[in-house]
C-alpha cells in the first residue's frame, strides 16, 4: 500500500541509515565533551532505524526510548527491535504534543513516514486524498514533559533527543 522507495534504495545501495553521517556526528560532539548520553529519546521513530543504529554504537548502559504515532510502523519498530535483539529498547505509540488526548492522522499513502494531524493547516503536507488511498489512524497523544514524568527519565545525565517529524 505504500510506494516511497527512495530512502529504502538509499539504505540498500549505501549500506547506511539515511541519517548515519548526522548521528556519528551528534556521538562525536559527546566524545569531544567525554560524555555519553545516558538517555536516548527518538520521536518519530518510524521503524525504528535511528534507535537502533543509536543502540548500536552506544551499547546496553544507555537507555533508549522510541515514540512513534503511526501504527503500522510502530509495529515495524517493535519488530526491528525484537529482531535485533533489543529488548531494551522502549517503545511507544504515542504522538508527542503539546497537550495530553488523541488525534485522527492523516497518513501520506505515497510514504508512510509521513503525516500529519487531520484537520490541521500544514500547507507543506498536502496529500492527495481519494476513498482508496486515504490512510487515517488514531493515535493517543501525550507532551515531553508528561512522558519523561510517566518514564521516570532521569534529566540529570545528558538526554540525546533524536526528533524527527512533520
Amino acid at each position: 500500500r505504500y510506494t516511497d522507495h527512495s530512502i529504502l534504495d538509499y539504505m540498500v545501495e549505501s549500506r547506511k541509515i539515511w541519517a548515519c553521517d548526522d548521528m556519528d556526528f551528534i556521538l562525536g560532539y559527546y566524545d569531544s565533551i567525554s560524555s555519553r548520553p545516558g538517555t536516548v529519546i527518538d520521536i518519530g521513530a518510524n521503524v525504528g532505524t535511528s534507535v537502533i543504529y543509536f543502540r548500536n554504537k552506544l551499547g546496553p548502559d544507555t537507555k533508549f526510548y522510541a515514540v512513534e504515532p503511526v501504527t503500522d510502523n510502530f509495529n515495524l519498530l517493535k519488530a526491528n527491535c525484537a529482531i535485533n535483539g533489543f529488548s531494551d529498547i522502549n517503545a511507544f505509540r504515542y504522538g508527542i504534543s503539546d497537550s495530553i488526548g488523541e488525534a485522527n492522522l492523516e497518513i501520506n499513502p505515497a510514504n508512510m513516514a509521513t503525516c500529519k494531524i487531520a484537520g490541521s493547516d500544514e500547507d507543506n503536507l498536502v496529500f492527495e486524498k481519494d476513498e482508496s488511498s486515504y490512510v487515517g489512524d488514531m493515535v493517543p497523544l501525550i507532551t515531553l514533559d508528561a512522558f519523561v514524568s510517566e518514564n521516570k527519565i532521569p534529566t540529570d545525565s545528558p538526554v540525546l533527543f533524536w526528533i524527527d517529524v512533520e
